[in-house]
């Protein structure tokens, strides 16, 4: 069996077009029906990220040794089971911009979304039964960013509940206004923080601890993919 005749079984075992797995991967459609056709090879980034959301191993993917575990048990049909996927809302400008000011409330903004996409549960993480710290997709605008594969008008999904350590891309609010941002979040020894763009054309920013304490800084979640996996800070 070829790569390309793998790939293609193990998306049609999880039940997922190649426009699902494209999406859900960030590598394009037209590349994944190149690559199920034996047309084009692949880096191994592209292919960490479809094995990713296939759930089994790059080296079953590239040669058809390793790991062919899938997510959560499957029914009769071969797909997964309903409650290992979770459905994330996606929220548009005027969403983001009225939870600006911090998470609370958040199961209203939530609700207000008028777009979701069903994602697999391990590529989110740990995911909260509070509704107020569900994951949520939003869209990034500009290119501070850019380096660490978070582009201008990617979205990128965010978890409320996952931990934030040194180097982790995070949405943040920062500043009087709340404002948000995805930034690499650094953690110092006092307990202060500092964000850090993967661009050099932008400065880093500092918050003190009497910073943290006044809200004019807070984890509003961890960026855990852009659909396509964000890289951490070195």
């Amino acid at each position: 069996m070829t790569r390309g005749e793998r790939l293609r079984r193990t998306r049609k075992d999880q039940g997922l077009t190649q426009t699902e797995l494209a999406r859900l991967s960030g590598v394009k459609q037209n590349t994944v029906s190149q690559v199920e056709n034996d047309r084009i090879g692949l880096s191994i980034e592209t292919w960490e990220s479809l094995a990713s959301v296939l759930g089994c191993s790059v080296g079953y993917l590239v040669s058809g040794e390793g790991d062919q575990k899938s997510f959560g048990h499957r029914g009769s049909a071969g797909k997964l089971s309903f409650s290992q996927w979770i459905d994330v809302p996606i929220l548009d400008d005027s969403a983001v911009a009225c939870a600006g000011n911090g998470i609370g409330g958040m199961a209203e903004v939530y609700a207000g979304a008028e777009d979701s996409i069903m994602l697999p549960g391990e590529l989110l993480g740990t995911v909260s039964v509070n509704a107020d710290r569900r994951p949520f997709i939003i869209t990034v605008e500009g290119d501070s960013m850019e380096e660490a594969g978070i582009l201008d008008g990617s979205q990128v999904v965010v978890n409320p509940e996952e931990e934030v350590y040194d180097g982790d891309p995070a949405l943040v609010s920062f500043g009087r206004n709340g404002d948000w941002a995805v930034k690499w979040v650094y953690w110092q020894r006092n307990g202060a923080a500092e964000i850090r763009s993967s661009s050099l054309r932008y400065p880093p920013r500092s918050f003190s601890v009497e910073d943290i304490d006044e809200g004019l800084f807070q984890i509003i979640g961890k960026v855990v993919r852009t659909l396509g996996k964000p890289k951490r800070g070195a």
